[in-house]
């Protein structure tokens, strides 16, 4: 579970300018971060269900065990500029902009292994609903046109891409420094009411 300090840092991070001073003694190869908020898209949710994993893993994933809201919300990343490297650090989808009251940790549906968490081995992450599986499946050519966007829209240490189908669209980017398991977080408003749904990359930790 995230504590209040680290859930207040992971929500400045998503403010666009946002300075952080890293700690002298935290062990981080950098010292100084300016995050960027970037706008990826808006995510479309048709079936409430919402599924995070690897981009080309994604017909094997049951996804979150949540009703999520209907309709089209912001989805973004907050970038850590180190001066050398843009880092996704986090990303979320905003489904309100009410405060947060309390976080629960995200879990799978159906999950007999690893249900807190998902894995990544292509270093590239992705949100979708899990409608799009459906046009996903019939789409042959997705995978090698997923390859060629993301590849187009490198930056030094990140990419992103966001595929638009007739019905669904689908968020594709890079997953922090690469591959790994991460955790994924549900935010709540003070009426319990879903707010944001948030995934840690990794970088920083919970301390």
């Amino acid at each position: 579970m995230l504590s209040p300090e680290y859930l207040e840092f992971v929500l400045n991070c998503f403010v666009d300018g946002h300075h952080y001073e890293v700690p002298k003694d935290a062990g981080y190869y950098f010292t100084e971060i300016v995050f960027d908020n970037r706008h990826l898209c808006d995510l479309k949710v048709t079936s409430g269900l919402i599924g995070v994993s690897d981009a080309f893993d994604m017909d094997f994933f049951a996804g979150i065990d949540a009703q999520f809201p209907l309709g089209s919300f912001p989805t973004e990343l907050a970038i850590a500029n180190t001066g050398s490297e843009e880092l996704v650090v986090f990303s979320r989808i905003l489904f309100s902009k009410m405060p947060v009251a309390r976080v629960e940790l995200a879990m799978k549906r159906k999950a007999k292994f690893e249900p807190d968490q998902f894995s990544v081995d292509s270093g590239t992450a992705c949100y979708f609903d899990m409608d799009a599986i459906d046009e996903l499946d019939e789409d042959d050519d997705l995978v090698d046109e997923i390859e060629k966007r993301l590849e187009a829209s490198y930056a030094h240490t990140r990419t992103w891409y966001v595929h638009e189908g007739s019905h669904n669209n689908i968020a594709f980017f890079t997953s922090g420094l690469g591959d790994g398991s991460y955790k994924s977080y549900i935010a709540y408003d003070a009426d319990n009411n879903i707010c944001q749904f948030i995934t840690d990359f990794g970088i920083f930790l919970d301390e």
